[in-house]
């Protein structure tokens, strides 16, 4: 059986699509987090070589997206709490959506810049 039939499209459902697919990328962070620090109960060397590979290109890669995806999430979770407290701006969802999406963007962008720029 597919999943393809279930998605009927529309902004809601790829806003609910996105904010779930951003999570789990935000919980693969922080199962790799936990992991690299507990290589340093193992060893400090084997730690140090870890956090150098965390400097190399395709990690600044992973940060940009992993930023992204803490913007995306939270931002799509104040809309969703806005949507349920203030009944009133259900209407609106597709403009609060794209409100959205400029929040996120505004942020994303100067911040990804910064880093691949070599920012700390």
């Amino acid at each position: 059986m597919s999943l393809l039939p279930l998605y009927k499209g529309g902004s809601n459902q790829t806003a609910s699509l996105l904010h779930q697919l951003a999570g789990a990328g935000v919980f693969i962070f922080l199962i790799t987090h936990i992991a690299d620090t507990a290589v340093l109960a193992y060893s400090a060397d084997l730690y140090n070589k870890v956090i150098l590979l965390y400097r190399s290109p395709a990690f600044k890669l992973g940060k940009i997206g992993l930023i992204g995806c803490l913007l995306f999430h939270a931002f799509n979770g104040v809309r969703l709490i806005l949507l349920d407290v203030f009944t009133s701006l259900i209407p609106h969802h597709r403009a609060l959506i794209w409100i959205e999406a400029a929040g996120v963007f505004l942020i994303w962008a100067p911040t990804s810049l910064l880093l691949l720029l070599g920012h700390r």
